[in-house]
């Protein structure tokens, strides 16, 4: 157990007011040049203070059958109490923006699992397998709920990151399914114009209409579990290694499809491939042909956010398992290397990323996050189009004399 104050911050000066000065930056001319200018500082609260961290942990360790049998097992709770978060909502006549305040409270519970077998046969082949599992949350347990209830801020009582967004029953084939959809859940709140091609969103209130009140959770980037098998064999001279990682239950916002499904006009991050020109009916475009089975929706060039808002049709299973690292080494034994005058050699050959089981359709399934306790940072789950995990080979050869 214990009680730390959080140093983890970038903004050294939080507790000043800070002008912000311009060299030569002014929009206007003084004697043919432009000025120096200077901006009033932002608002700081007296109240800002130190962030106070409570650890508390609870663990297991064993070994059974002479430790060719061994574990752990964990459970920890971390609790940040007066949290800098994002900064509450107060009128537009302050004319200013909010300062930030210690407004927060944040905990982070989980549990870690491992268990291995080490041996050796009477054949001697040595070996050795593992398996680490491990779940964590992390829940806003008290903010001062804006009054909008936004949704970009945090929620008492919810989980970060969470996932929010609309429900999606799928593309309409034709204009008259889209019609009787309409008839039953008008779309008019979130886009114009809609036909074949268009996504229909369902009414979860029941009123008739698709508005903001009928977005719901959509999943979290949390995963339900993660885990991790290495597996150890060595027989002889001979070693070899695996180390297999993976997570499960984990959803990722793909950002990159919202973009690049996205070809309204002005959107310079549309990227229109030849598969997406087939399955869409698109406007001065009569000789590509209907596709009534498209994957993504209609390229017309009105109203960009009509298909793309936030919805379950940008949120995928994030779930994977990667043979993240493969080591294979031969050590050449003492009597062939010691005519050389070498006391140690052995060649190595290392391959990682080699495979990667996923139904994930992005570049990559391990998508980077960014947990923090500095204001907005509590984003993780969003796939801005990372480059993917590289799949890479390195060959060594070490020796000793």
């Amino acid at each position: 157990y214990g009680v730390l104050g959080n140093q983890n911050t970038t903004d050294w000066y939080q507790t000043y007011r800070v002008i912000g000065l311009g060299i030569s930056n002014g929009s206007w001319l003084q004697n043919g040049l432009q000025p120096n200018t200077a901006g009033f500082p932002a608002l700081v609260s007296e109240y800002l203070g130190w962030e106070k961290v409570v650890n508390w942990n609870i663990g297991l360790d064993f070994g059974l059958l002479n430790n060719r049998l061994r574990g752990s097992a964990e459970y920890f709770v971390r609790s940040t109490k007066n949290m800098v978060g994002p900064a509450p909502e107060l009128p537009s006549t302050l004319g200013t923006s909010v300062p930030k305040t210690n407004n927060t409270d944040l905990r982070s519970n989980g549990w870690d699992f491992e268990i291995s077998w080490n041996d050796r046969t009477s054949f001697g082949l040595g070996y050795g397998a593992k398996f680490v599992l491990s779940d964590s949350r992390i829940k806003i347990t008290n903010y001062p709920n804006n009054p909008s209830q936004s949704l970009s801020n945090y929620i008492t009582g919810r989980y970060a990151g969470e996932i929010w967004g609309y429900e999606t029953i799928g593309i309409a084939k034709t204009d008259e399914e889209m019609q009787a959809h309409l008839a039953n859940a008008n779309q008019d709140q979130l886009g114009k114009l809609w036909g074949a091609g268009d996504i229909m969103y369902k009414d979860l209130n029941g009123d008739g209409k698709i508005t903001a009140e009928d977005r719901t959770y959509l999943g979290s980037p949390l995963p339900d579990f993660v885990f991790g098998v290495p597996i150890n064999l060595q027989y002889d001279n001979f070693s070899l290694s695996l180390f297999f990682q993976g997570q499960t239950g984990n959803k990722i916002f793909n950002v990159m499809d919202y973009y690049l499904y996205n070809a309204a006009e002005g959107n310079v991050y549309a990227d229109i491939r030849e598969n997406h020109w087939s399955g869409q009916v698109v406007e001065n475009r009569k000789f590509f042909p209907l596709n009534t089975d498209a994957e993504v929706p209609d390229l017309r060039n009105h109203d960009s956010n009509r298909n793309f808002r936030s919805s379950d049709f940008f949120v995928k299973d994030g779930s994977y398992l990667r043979l993240k690292e493969v080591r294979f080494s031969y050590s050449f034994p003492q009597q062939m290397i010691k005519k050389i005058g070498l006391s140690s050699l052995q060649l190595s050959a290392t391959a990682y990323n080699l495979l990667t089981f996923t139904k994930y359709d992005g570049f990559d399934p391990e998508v980077g996050k960014v947990v923090g306790t500095e204001g907005n940072n509590l984003s993780m789950g969003v796939d801005h189009g990372n480059y993917p995990q590289a799949r890479s080979f390195t060959f060594g050869l070490k020796f000793g004399f």
